[in-house]
């Protein structure tokens, strides 16, 4: 069985080569990064894939769009955790309506 790290970066081998790219910037500009239980205070929103990818203990939520996605196990505990303690909003969306918010985001700001 692969670790989730693993199947990240497979997956990130066969993407779109513009999603990686986005997803890319996004990391190297600290717009995207790993959750920190420091700030479950702060909105959080889980990107998720459609695709199972062979982790054992996955198992599916709905995007907002009503694709089923999958979480890993250690998205689970993670939203386990910030579920005993009343945070901020706590979305979970697929990797397509993610890079469509982030689109409209930056159209916001360039008209603003």
């Amino acid at each position: 069985m692969p670790s989730e790290i693993e199947v990240f970066r497979a997956a990130m081998k066969i993407a779109d080569p513009e999603t990686v790219e986005k997803l890319r910037n996004l990391a190297l500009t600290g717009r995207i990064k790993s959750y920190d239980s420091a700030d479950a205070t702060k909105p959080l929103i889980v990107v998720a894939t459609t695709n199972h990818c062979g982790i054992s203990g996955c198992r599916q939520a709905r995007c907002a769009c009503g694709k089923l996605v999958w979480l890993s196990p250690s998205t689970q505990a993670m939203l386990k955790e910030r579920d005993r303690t009343p945070t901020a909003e706590t979305r979970i969306v697929c990797g397509e309506c993610f890079i469509l918010e982030l689109e409209s985001r930056r159209e916001e700001k360039r008209t603003h």
